[in-house]
């Protein structure tokens, strides 16, 4: 049964867990923390002091809970479930995510004869594993869509970087030609297509497709005609190379769909594993210990203090 509204206000138990939440790292946990609410039945609270135990255990032995990053992947997980478009830095986060609860199990695993409650609280899927090293295959440490991803992927992205150099190419033909009607040396995009700054007065000299003109009027943003025919091959390259981005990524995600509940699973665990590394770093700052809640009631408060007096 929840104590009542009155003894949580006496007990200053919202800054309590404000404490609490200041020694979290990710913003899922910070929440969490600060939501935490008193255990409602002796069975739930035995069970988060075998957890709280073990990782005190665990942090004083020299031996801590890892912890690495964890992004908020909370809304990636949800339209990943709902088939909503997700972009690659999405995975490269959900990735990171899965690397942390790769480590939590490995490191949880090897200690469940000793630390059964953080074995069973840490627990993620194994068979992730082979997730992670298909998003390993597709996603760049920067998160982005690496070449690889697809031989097709690969392919259009040589075809667009070679016609692009074209184009600039042929611009700094142009430059060079019509140098003395330019404002400046240097081109640059406007509606996705290559143009020069030529000077409003000299425009007509530089035969091509006005794109749009300055501020003051002053000059005026041509696609040189030579330009337009590799231009339009380049919008099309593009398109095609774009619509396999989204191809891959639509596959990535349907192949995390497919693990969604393991991946919520493992997402829970980082979330709880960074909840007990702030309790553990709130209990060694007072220096307090785990407690055997009793099923009956008894008061034997020995040395006992307010934590937010300590």
């Amino acid at each position: 049964m929840q104590p009542s509204t009155k003894s949580i206000h006496d007990l200053e138990w919202p800054a309590l867990t404000a404490q609490l939440s200041s020694r979290c790292q990710s913003v899922q946990a910070q929440l969490r923390a600060r939501d935490l609410a008193p255990s409602e039945t002796l069975d739930e609270a035995r069970e988060r002091m075998r957890r709280t135990a073990e990782a005190l255990r665990a942090s004083r032995d020299g031996d801590p809970i890892p912890t690495g990053p964890l992004p908020d992947v909370t809304d990636v997980l949800l339209r990943i479930d709902r088939v909503a478009e997700v972009t690659s830095l999405e995975l490269h986060q959900l990735r990171e995510a899965m690397r942390t609860a790769h480590t939590l199990r490995r490191w949880s695993q090897a200690r469940r004869a000793t630390h059964p409650a953080l074995a069973a609280a840490l627990h993620s899927d194994p068979a992730l594993d082979r997730l992670l090293s298909t998003l390993d295959l597709a996603i760049d440490p920067d998160g982005t869509l690496a070449d690889r991803a697809s031989a097709d992927l690969a392919r259009c992205r040589r075809q667009v970087h070679d016609m692009r150099g074209r184009v600039v190419q042929r611009l700094e033909e142009f430059m060079a030609k019509y140098a003395a009607v330019l404002q400046d040396r240097f081109y640059t995009l406007r509606d996705g297509r290559y143009v020069l700054p030529v000077r409003s007065d000299s425009h007509i000299r530089v035969p091509g497709i006005v794109h749009g003109s300055s501020g003051s009027g002053a000059t005026l943003f041509i696609e040189p005609r030579p330009v337009v025919l590799l231009g339009n091959q380049l919008k099309v390259l593009t398109a095609e190379m774009e619509r396999e981005e989204a191809r891959v990524l639509m596959e990535l995600a349907e192949r995390c769909r497919s693990e969604i509940a393991g991946l919520e699973e493992a997402h829970e665990a980082c979330v709880v594993a960074d909840l007990l590394g702030g309790i553990v770093s709130l209990a060694n700052d007072l220096k307090a210990i785990a407690v055997e809640p009793e099923s009956e009631p008894v008061l034997d408060l020995r040395r006992a203090r307010h934590p937010l007096l300590a």
